[in-house]
């Protein structure tokens, strides 16, 4: 019988979801409990533009760049113009500053930018910012950590631009939130993101409490995890999302083949590759790819569980986004089933997808959002 991947027991999933749910009833702002943050996000303050007057949206995060000019009308956001492109490594500063320079538009005054890398959220001017707290994967932002990204922005484009240039920064998953309100009444959703990386986050009292969950670390890893964790340029951080998130799930196939198989396997570089295996690839291959793919939904649902049972609500939505959630091979099914393993009803969870979030929700955060 071939070798395969390691997988986790129903118990160690059982054990993990408890240890998870410790982790998040253990964190305090600005402190960590087992890897597992609770950095406390504000909601825009005040509104930034008028009806009609139009202002720029920018998306950094995953493996796309995306830009786009916007307006509100009657209330309603208009997206006019997208722009996008393969995100560059952002190995300094000057790398992050000079993409924004780039794309941005000479006649706009108010950026809402989209930042997926981890900050700590504040209020500036009336308007959200956030500290850079610190690399994520490739991206080493070599002097960017530690500053206030959206007044770097200003610092460094206001001194040559003849409309200066207002920004509001929020977290992704911030943004996420804001996305999804509409579509869940009064509730007070989860937002969650498994993509190229994996991180979730709630609203609480007009604040996302964003938990950084990808740095959870009271878990066994897998032996492939461990040497994927060791090769990163982020080694001993991160740990859980290096099981999970389509950016490293290729990594875990190369190592396996080469290791473990005498055929020929093709090394693969990203997680639609797996997913495609998953589906369609030679036996051997495809029951690896098939492990990952599992073990990769049920580490995930555990994430869900422990944050299902920490709210202590009957129902909970959560607001996803991320092509591995919504596009991986049997990824949400896989989900769905371990969730009832760690004792949550299936009548309990809904999943909703908001098309074109990452925009939608930077757009939101030019206007005022208490009381909604």
């Amino acid at each position: 019988m071939p070798v395969l991947p390691e997988s986790y027991t129903d118990g160690e999933l059982k054990s993990i979801t408890q240890n998870l749910l410790h982790a998040i009833e253990g964190a305090r702002p600005g402190e960590m409990s087992q890897g597992v943050s609770s950095i406390p996000n504000p909601l825009p303050p005040q509104t930034l533009v008028e009806d009609g007057e139009a202002f720029q949206i920018m998306v950094v995060g995953g493996t796309t760049f995306q830009s786009a000019r916007a307006r509100f009308t009657n209330g309603e956001l208009v997206i006019d113009e997208t722009r996008e492109c393969e995100l560059p490594l952002l190995e300094t500063r000057q790398t992050f500053l000079s993409l924004i320079e780039t794309y941005i538009e000479g006649d706009i005054s108010v950026l809402a930018l989209n930042y997926s890398f981890p900050i700590q959220a504040f209020v500036r001017d009336n308007r959200l910012d956030g500290t850079a707290l610190r690399s994520v994967k490739h991206h080493q932002l070599e002097g960017l950590l530690g500053q206030p990204v959206g007044q770097e922005i200003e610092d460094y484009l206001n001194p040559t631009r003849e409309y200066p240039l207002s920004v509001t920064c929020a977290h992704d998953t911030t943004s996420l939130l804001l996305a999804g309100r509409q579509h869940t009444h009064k509730e007070h959703p989860v937002g969650g993101v498994i993509g190229t990386g994996m991180n979730f986050a709630f609203l609480e009292d007009e604040r996302v409490i964003n938990l950084e969950s990808g740095n959870f670390s009271d878990f066994p890893q897998t032996e492939t995890g461990k040497r994927v964790d060791a090769e990163s340029d982020t080694s001993g951080e991160q740990q859980f999302e290096k099981e999970v998130a389509g950016a490293f799930l290729p990594w875990h196939y190369n190592i396996f083949v080469k290791e473990h198989s005498s055929l020929d396997g093709e090394p693969i570089s990203d997680a639609a590759q797996l997913s495609e295996l998953a589906e369609n690839g030679d036996q051997f291959f495809q029951d690896i790819a098939r492990r990952l793919m599992r073990r990769s939904a049920r580490l995930a649902a555990c994430q869900m569980a422990a944050l299902f049972h920490f709210r202590g609500r009957e129902h909970t939505t959560f607001i996803m986004e991320g092509s591995l959630f919504w596009e991986g091979w049997k990824y949400r099914q896989t989900i769905t089933r371990t969730l009832k393993l760690l004792d949550v009803p299936s009548s309990a969870i809904r999943f909703v997808y908001v098309p074109n979030s990452s925009l939608l929700g930077a757009g939101q955060l030019v206007r005022a959002s208490h009381g909604k």
